[in-house]
């Protein structure tokens, strides 16, 4: 669907500078340019509906590029790019841009955002932990909606360093999630992961694991000097293939019903999403809290939001109980791929 120029321009401005400016000085210099370039507007302005725009962009651009497109702007990208070369590197990103904009705009109707930043696993694992004190003991079971390849769906494998001389998860894991912590002391009883007996995804377009177009697409939608979210992701890849986890396809607004009556009738349901939110107009929100809602008549039920689209993404639990939604319980304020995370009590 065809977007309004303006409105595409304040989105990627606002992504240049409340979005990317700190977490990828690359994707800004470019951003604060293709807001002021209405050619390029234009053939973004091809993207499908409910996709942000940006992610969409430049994803597709590196997608091109790791197929060889052109290799002379590919070696200008992080970690060779400099912030001097701004300007002589958009004029080679814009070329391709426009040479390939056929493609471009193919891929843009095509396909989806659906990231697996697995650092964001130690962001899930503190949600959990204050989960585990909402609901109290017995069976746990953790839905992720929007969960693209499952990646994170496989965190009780990780190992965890939470920078504070807290480390927990599994000692001997070849895969290892640090984070800086900031703001109030982690709870003195999270010192090991918290017991859930299962983790399951639900996903509109599930990522076949064995293509490798797809996990070349995936690959790109990580941001280019983010080289330790690559290595991760491909760590988890790994376990993925050694030890698959269950996920459901379809729209998680009709289908959570039925995913959770296949769930036994006494384990409690924690709903997770992270940035996944924002791919949803409101009248599915609604639905899902309305299914929730309704479930929680008959069992614990919890949902676990890590979303946001400013300098940092706010980690929240919100309880429903008797048919009702509670206030939300804020935890902690974390930096989007969970490099940060600045705890705040939580009162867990």
């Amino acid at each position: 669907m065809q977007k309004d120029l303006s409105q595409l321009a304040q989105i990627f401005k606002t992504f240049a500078r409340v979005e990317s400016q700190a977490m990828s000085p690359f994707y800004f210099a470019m951003s604060e340019r293709i807001w002021q370039d209405d050619e390029v507007l234009a053939i973004v302005a091809n993207v499908s509906s409910g996709q942000p725009p940006p992610n969409m962009l430049f994803a597709a651009v590196l997608f091109l590029l790791n197929r060889g497109a052109n290799p002379e702007l590919l070696s200008q990208y992080p970690p060779n790019w400099s912030p001097n070369e701004s300007d002589s590197t958009y004029t080679d990103f814009r070329a391709l841009i426009i040479d390939e904009s056929a493609e471009i705009i193919s891929i843009l109707r095509s396909r989806r955002v659906q990231s697996n930043v697995v650092r964001r696993s130690a962001v899930l694992a503190l949600g959990l932990h204050h989960v585990r004190h909402a609901i109290g003991d017995g069976p746990l079971v953790n839905i992720e909606i929007g969960c693209s390849l499952g990646l994170t769906l496989l965190w009780p494998n990780f190992h965890y360093d939470y920078g504070t001389g807290r480390s927990m998860g599994d000692q001997n894991s070849a895969l290892r999630v640090t984070t800086e912590l900031t703001g109030e002391s982690l709870p003195p009883d999270f010192t090991q992961l918290p017991l859930v007996n299962e983790s399951i995804g639900i996903e509109y377009d599930p990522v076949d694991a064995t293509d490798p177009d797809a996990i070349a697409w995936l690959e790109a939608l990580i941001w280019p000097n983010h080289e330790d979210n690559l290595r991760l992701s491909r760590a988890a890849l790994e376990l993925f293939h050694a030890n698959p986890p269950t996920i459901h396809g379809g729209d998680a607004s009709i289908i959570i019903p039925e995913v959770i009556a296949g769930l036994p009738t006494q384990s409690a349901v924690c709903v997770y999403h992270s940035h996944t939110w924002n791919q949803m107009d409101q009248p599915t929100r609604d639905r899902i809290d309305e299914h929730l809602k309704r479930e929680s008549i008959n069992r614990p039920v919890v949902r676990l939001s890590f979303e946001g689209a400013t300098e940092y993404s706010l980690l929240s639990l919100i309880r429903y109980e008797d048919g009702n939604q509670l206030e939300p319980q804020r935890i902690a304020e974390c930096e989007a791929h969970g490099r940060r995370i600045k705890y705040l009590g939580g009162g867990a």
